[in-house]
């Protein structure tokens, strides 16, 4: 027998307790060692505004209201604008944009999808579609948050099946008219400006992007009301008749649906997963936090096998998720990440992130359905991520389309 081994019948003592090691998922797998230090400190402001306000939000949310004080606390920061280059962004790289992302979400999913509306599918889509005189008019205002910007594309009838889009763009003298219905469409109702993506049915009906202006005539929107996932975000119907764009605000290079709105979403969607990510870790750590507290039969109910095992594999999930995002976002940077990486990257980062925040909702208990507590609002909220920018089933299959080279759908 190896000396120090136990000898048969001997009784082994309870281990020591160990001190925790664990204070939150980012840090747990020196996630920062990927930043730079103005990637960093840019995270670390928006990690302690976040955990100042977010208690606040609570009430917005029951309203459905989005907090409009958020605006000039988020000004303040200095992040807005994030990737892009020049006009008052703070230029970061794509996976120090993420690290915001996955923070904003990490407290609030609301204010996380604000910020990628304003930024991913509004003022990037005029940087990376627009000519050199909309992106002088326009991005200084919206980087600034001096004016807002959306993004149209989603359809009453056309979600999954963007390219069957019935919206239409029509040439008129100095511009065209627009002319069709929008639907799900975030900070439309205050938005100045409106990217549609319509059919130019004069150009063999191609679709090309126009930037719809606040107050045009023919132009309304309307809240869509009893939602029960991210209610902070004024997602709204938009019905557009006759709407006149002039021809200086069709995005000079987005000439069809794949160097516009399928350029766009290419981009948008690693953001959407590392919001994911950052919802997951968000529940989780709150579920930590509880179960370090929570006594049951004596104990804190983390001391119990089954909850630990729950809490690692959580842990675990979070970690291959991160990795998953941080490696696509570098191959993005690089010019090597295929639409294919980045669908399956968003499908399987929504679709883990449910488990980890089904786990963090377990952990809590029957407690954990108050907002209090906030695992039940990040699981909802979850709900709406693993929907937008594309549904779970289309993502997983625009992947396999890759994988296979055989497509399910057209």
């Amino acid at each position: 027998m190896l000396e120090g081994h136990l000898t048969a019948g001997a009784k082994s003592s309870p281990a020591p307790s160990a001190k925790p090691t664990f204070t939150d998922c980012w840090s747990f797998f020196k996630m920062d060692d990927f930043l730079s230090e103005k990637g960093k400190a840019s995270k670390a402001k928006v990690e302690t505004l976040m955990q100042e306000v977010t208690p606040k939000l609570v009430e917005y949310y029951e309203r459905t209201e989005f907090p409009q004080f958020m605006v000039d606390r988020i000004k303040a920061l200095g992040v807005n604008g994030l990737d892009v280059k020049g006009y008052g962004s703070p230029e970061l790289s794509i996976t120090e944009t993420g690290s915001l992302f996955y923070e904003f979400a990490r407290w609030d999913v609301s204010i996380a999808t604000f910020m990628v509306v304003q930024n991913c599918l509004g003022l990037s889509v005029v940087d990376r579609c627009g000519g050199e005189e909309q992106k002088r008019r326009i991005l200084p205002d919206t980087i600034a948050l001096r004016k807002f910007i959306c993004f149209g594309l989603t359809e009453p009838t056309h979600g999954s099946d963007a390219t069957g889009l019935l919206t239409t763009a029509k040439k008129t003298e100095g511009g065209f008219l627009i002319t069709g219905m929008k639907r799900w469409i975030g900070n439309a109702t205050f938005a100045d400006y409106i990217i549609v993506w319509a059919r130019n049915i004069d150009e063999g009906g191609k679709i090309q992007g126009f930037i719809v202006e606040k107050g045009s005539k023919g132009l309304s929107t309307s809240k869509i009301e009893n939602k029960y996932s991210i209610r902070m975000v004024t997602n709204a119907d938009i019905n557009m008749e006759n709407v006149f764009v002039p021809v200086n605000n069709r995005l000079e290079n987005a000439l069809d649906f794949a160097t516009g709105a399928n350029n766009i979403l290419k981009h948008s969607r690693i953001y959407i997963a590392w919001l994911a990510v950052g919802t997951a870790a968000g529940a989780l750590e709150q579920a930590f936090q509880y179960a370090q507290k929570r006594k049951q039969f004596g104990k804190e109910i983390s001391g119990f096998q089954l909850n630990q095992e729950k809490l690692s594999r959580a842990l675990g999930e979070v970690q291959a998720m991160l990795g998953m995002v941080q490696r696509v976002s570098k191959l993005y940077e690089q010019g090597q990440a295929s639409m294919g990486m980045i669908a399956m990257t968003k499908a399987h980062c929504t679709r883990t992130a449910r488990e980890v925040c089904q786990i963090a909702r377990e952990l809590v208990g029957g407690n954990g359905i108050l907002l209090e507590n906030h695992v039940m609002k990040q699981m909802l909220d979850l709900e709406g991520i693993h929907t937008y920018e594309g549904s779970y089933e289309i993502n997983s299959l625009v992947s396999a389309r890759e994988i296979t080279g055989k497509s399910s759908f057209k």
